[in-house]
């Protein structure tokens, strides 16, 4: 989680696909960790602990949203307006579903 963590402010161009990974390690994580318990491990551990706890809820809804959706990984656009974005993201991803699901 750290390397993620450092390789999201050195890469520009793959911020999103390594937030996605970071998506992946989060939902791994909470697999083992349950509750309150989940966020305050994800707190404790992450440098800085500059996730909230609506972020890391978000990072794992945009992993699973790029599993179905896989070029949604190799997007441009901030983090940001994908955050606050997401609905309609998620409902325009639907209405070109054969695009954005082949890589």
């Amino acid at each position: 989680m750290k390397q993620f963590d450092a390789a999201v402010s050195s890469s520009s161009r793959q911020k999103t696909y390594i937030y996605c990974l970071i998506g992946r390690n989060l939902t791994e994580l909470k697999r083992g960790k349950k509750g309150k318990k989940f966020i305050e491990f994800v707190h404790h551990f992450l440098p800085a602990s500059h996730y909230s706890r609506s972020q890391i809820y978000f990072l794992m809804n945009l992993h699973d949203l790029a599993l179905k959706y896989n070029k949604l990984m190799y997007v441009s656009i901030g983090i940001g307006i994908l955050k606050s974005k997401y609905r309609i993201v998620k409902q325009l991803l639907g209405e070109n579903e054969d695009f954005w699901s082949r890589v």
